[in-house]
């Protein structure tokens, strides 16, 4: 009869030993060039001995997987972004015969601790976050292991080979173009239901510092909460968010001249409320949001948005990962590759 007893994780280890994540990998695994005191790490060891974990060798994971090549994505599905990215490091893989396996977190912080016990049991060469990780603990801890590179829209995080995507300077970009087109009234209109969002969120309002500087320009927030255990398609809840969020205040603040979206989908919301409402046709109020996705493209839609330039962020991501993986000794540094987003005027009411 099969046991249903859950079988220990690192996290397991490093809650009952008291550390970190990261801490408790580097320990069990000797990592060099760090010290620990020796309780530290008694503690770390008789937690594993006392769980049952046992910590898997190179040559454990060889027999696992034996010859195999292979790569973890680690992608968000709620993103477009995050899943364009996966798509096109899977094609430059296929050329280079690695196997790859997409990782879905589910925007679950919780979920990201199973990729710990994925690369234990497998021969696993390296990992990309398509997604900024959300468990970083775990993220550090799969570091200390192997090459892990991730896409990074924070300023703040430099333990990590990074392709950075700035979204400040997206942010400011927006901002900048539609102050100089004369629009005074901005609304910013996001939902708290994806992580990215929160973090536009705060590049919005460092652009908003900036408009502030211009003689009576204002920048509003308006936002709709919404639960992440959600169990709407979150591209619907975006759409409808926009487009409610847009019809209610341009019926409570009709002086709104422009708005910019958190994301493609809501900023269709928001277009297709102001189309609804004869808004744009009169007062030709633009529509402008980050990604760049297909749905800018779409006549219908036609937004100005931020381009990320999506194949150049995953040929560097892998061609970084696969150099770690190849030359570890010689590629010991931080490595952080730098990307400035470009905005792509396509709407026909931006002028």
């Amino acid at each position: 009869m099969k046991s249903n007893k859950k079988r220990p994780t690192l996290i397991d280890v490093a809650k009952l030993a008291g550390v970190s994540t990261s801490s408790a990998s580097m320990i069990l695994n000797n990592k060099k060039g760090v010290s620990f005191q020796e309780d530290t790490k008694e503690n770390v060891f008789k937690a594993a001995e006392q769980l049952g974990y046992k910590v898997k060798t190179q040559k454990d994971r060889q027999t696992l997987l034996e010859g195999g090549r292979l790569i973890i994505i680690s992608a968000n599905f709620n993103k477009l972004l995050s899943l364009s990215v996966a798509h096109y490091i899977c094609k430059l893989a296929s050329k280079d015969n690695y196997q790859v396996l997409i990782f879905n977190n589910c925007a679950n912080k919780e979920k990201e601790e199973e990729l710990l016990e994925i690369i234990r049991e497998h021969r696993v060469m390296g990992v990309i976050y398509s997604a900024y990780p959300l468990n970083i603990e775990v993220a550090k801890a799969i570091n200390e292991q192997i090459p892990t590179v991730i896409l990074n829209n924070f300023d703040y995080e430099d333990s990590f080979d990074s392709i950075d995507t700035n979204d400040q300077i997206a942010a400011s970009t927006i901002v900048k173009s539609l102050v100089e087109k004369g629009h005074k009234n901005i609304a910013y209109v996001y939902t708290t239901y994806k992580y990215p969002s929160l973090t536009k969120l705060k590049a919005i309002k460092g652009a908003k510092k900036e408009a502030d500087l211009h003689e009576h320009v204002k920048l509003s927030f308006y936002k709709k909460d919404v639960e992440l255990e959600s169990d709407l398609d979150p591209y619907i809840i975006e759409y409808q968010t926009g487009y409610h969020l847009a019809l209610s205040i341009l019926k409570k603040e009709p002086n709104i001249d422009s708005f910019i979206g958190s994301s493609d989908f809501l900023a269709c919301g928001i277009v297709d409320a102001c189309k609804e409402l004869d808004y744009i046709n009169e007062r030709k109020i633009p529509v402008a949001s980050f990604g760049n996705s297909f749905l800018a493209y779409l006549k219908s839609y036609s937004l100005t948005s931020v381009d990320y330039s999506i194949d150049k962020l995953a040929m560097s991501a892998y061609n970084l990962l696969t150099t770690k993986i190849r030359e570890p000794l010689i590629n010991k540094g931080v490595i952080r590759i730098k990307y400035n987003p470009q905005l792509i005027e396509k709407n026909k009411y931006f002028d």
